[in-house]
């Protein structure tokens, strides 16, 4: 297997968690969706369209290896799996800065990579952030607050930064921001990971009625088609990798995310897709439908690792 193909390999395990069972029964999907994103991190690295160019980036295949140095003790390192929603939302924030930075790919099913990444944050999850600065080494977890951290540090501006507004509309975006965190995302993952025809019904009505609260607050907010209004901030960061997964939900279940009428989500959706922040960071959908596709067929387990 060439190098890419392995790295490929160590990406799925790192995005989908930890495999139980024989690996001998799984081996051919397993390897499927392991040539697909190798593929993916090709098209990455590679500079190829579409690929994301981290402007000092250096691949480490296992997060034993020594990290990336950053030039002159100055830098940032994103610690993260590569199809993760969570990590999407901090190359998205990093992008917006204009900060380049250096990527590390983790493997949570290395009980190694595991401990590397529990020395910095104590849920060993990804994403990690760590900024070098005049010679100190600052680690920062959990998504959301990773996005505050280089909104704060990076961008100059208040007023354009992500995170903006009047108090109450930062209030409302940390409220939004909680919503997604704690009832849209892992009403989304039990939808996806319903084994019955009853455990899928009850889910996805679960789904749809926090997606329908949501669509419902959106106009009361702003004009749109983004959270504030014509400008991208905080909040769109954090709900759009997962409007970006709703093909799971389709291919996968047979259900739509968005609720009938959901007009102002799907305008948020399409506006954040077509952002460069958003389109230069993104994983090919068709990635991340072959990724999923030996855990949601039940022949694999599933534990993730992301925050």
């Amino acid at each position: 297997m060439s190098v890419v193909a392995r790295h490929g390999m160590m990406c799925l395990r790192a995005w989908t968690g930890v495999v139980h069972g024989s690996s001998a029964s799984v081996g051919p999907v397993f390897m499927h969706a392991g040539r697909a994103l190798a593929s993916a991190v090709m098209r990455r690295y590679a500079g190829a369209p579409g690929a994301h160019a981290r402007n000092w980036a250096s691949v480490s295949t296992s997060a034993t290896d020594d990290a990336p140095p950053p030039p002159d003790d100055e830098g940032v390192v994103v610690m993260g799996t590569t199809p993760c929603p969570y990590v999407h939302r901090v190359e998205m924030a990093l992008k917006y800065a204009g900060v380049p930075y250096a990527y590390r790919e983790f493997d949570l099913g290395s009980l190694k990579d595991r401990s590397s990444l529990r020395e910095m944050s104590p849920l060993a999850k990804v994403p990690i952030i760590t900024h070098y600065t005049h010679g100190r080494r600052k680690s920062v977890f959990e998504s959301a607050s990773i996005v505050q951290y280089i909104d704060d540090v990076f961008v100059a501006d208040p007023e354009k930064r992500l995170m903006r507004g009047s108090p109450y509309e930062k209030a409302i975006t940390r409220s939004w921001t909680h919503f997604v965190n704690h009832r849209v995302a892992p009403q989304m993952w039990n939808v996806l990971l319903s084994q019955t025809d009853t455990a899928l019904e009850k889910n996805s009505t679960e789904l749809l009625r926090s997606l329908e609260s949501l669509e419902n607050a959106l106009p009361l907010i702003s004009g749109g088609p983004f959270f504030l209004g014509t400008r991208v901030s905080f909040f769109d960061l954090m709900i759009a990798p997962f409007l970006y997964r709703r093909v799971l939900l389709s291919h996968f279940r047979g259900r739509e995310m968005f609720p009938p009428g959901a007009e102002h989500l799907q305008a948020l959706a399409l506006a954040m897709e077509e952002l460069n922040i958003f389109q230069s960071t993104v994983v090919d959908q068709q990635v991340i439908i072959d990724a999923y596709k030996p855990y949601l067929s039940g022949s694999m387990h599933l534990k993730f690792g992301w925050h």
